[in-house]
């Protein structure tokens, strides 16, 4: 037997649930974009992390880059206001036509702050870690 210096594995100990928040940016495409997740725990605890920031929001949307900003910074608050006030995450109702909730997944994490580290990028080409220009995170 060797003397291999062993970790134990991180401990994954939280249930939660995460899902996209997304943006039809031509009403009635079909074509969606990510523009949030929200990640939920079983502690009733949520954090939500807006993934355009504001340069690529201008890149991508040009003189529409402005309204983009304000349905998601709308959109978030109105995530925010309904997890605050005990609604739960599969019933939220996004505030405007073209906004969607995504797919939830159910996960385990140790941390909503890992967790919306990790999806972010899976969940939207747009994201930026903060440190690059991003927005900061929504608790």
């Amino acid at each position: 037997m060797s003397n291999r210096n062993l970790q134990t594995p991180l401990s994954l100990d939280s249930r939660a649930s995460w899902a996209p928040i997304l943006l039809e940016p031509i009403l009635g495409s079909g074509e969606r974009v990510a523009v949030a997740v929200v990640g939920c725990n079983a502690n009733g605890d949520h954090e939500i992390l807006p993934l355009v920031n504001p340069k690529t929001a201008g890149v991508c949307f040009r003189n529409q880059a402005d309204y983009v900003k304000d349905v998601v910074a709308l959109t978030i608050e109105s995530c925010k206001s309904a997890l605050d006030s005990g609604v739960a995450l599969s019933d939220w109702e996004p505030p405007l036509e073209g906004v969607f909730l995504g797919a939830i997944q159910d996960v385990e994490a140790s941390s909503l702050a890992e967790l919306l580290h990790l999806v972010a990028p899976l969940a939207s080409f747009l994201y930026r870690e903060p440190s690059c220009g991003g927005f900061p995170r929504q608790t």
